[in-house]
């Protein structure tokens, strides 16, 4: 078995995979134009709960990002990437992974562009509050 985490984000590379996307739980993937569009699936920060655990769970949050990297031409990178948030909001805000945790709730999105000659990069990312608990003694098994 894996940490909780590691569940998580598999749980949540399945609940966003769409045709002609490339999923991968990673927070750094090579690319190149060929490979695009992708998601990156990662968690970076997490938190317990003291006052909502009890002896059989340990109540946690952990941030879970999601990165939509998409080329396009600069005049349609906006609907481009808008596009992309309304599948993976959709695939996850308030979902429960399938009962694997408790909620995910979007708390937060950001949106870069970067253009280079005639082509743009453009980067959604989207914060996750990821609310679940586990085992007290070990942290592979969500209660």
């Amino acid at each position: 078995m894996a940490h909780a985490r590691k569940q998580i984000r598999e749980a949540a590379a399945t609940a966003i995979e769409a045709p002609g996307v490339q999923v991968e739980e990673s927070r750094q993937y090579p690319m190149n134009e060929s490979e695009m569009p992708r998601y990156l699936v990662y968690t970076t920060d997490e938190n317990t709960d003291e006052g909502m655990s009890t002896g059989r769970g340990i109540m946690r949050v952990v941030t879970l990002m999601v990165e939509a990297i998409q080329m396009s031409d600069e005049a349609t990178i906006d609907d481009d990437l808008d596009a992309h948030a309304v599948h993976l909001e959709t695939a996850l805000n308030l979902s429960t992974l399938g009962g694997l945790v408790l909620k995910t709730f979007l708390r937060r999105t950001e949106m870069a562009i970067r253009t280079d000659g005639d082509l743009s990069l453009g980067v959604l990312t989207l914060t996750f509050d990821v609310t679940y608990r586990t085992v007290p003694t070990n942290p592979e098994s969500i209660a």
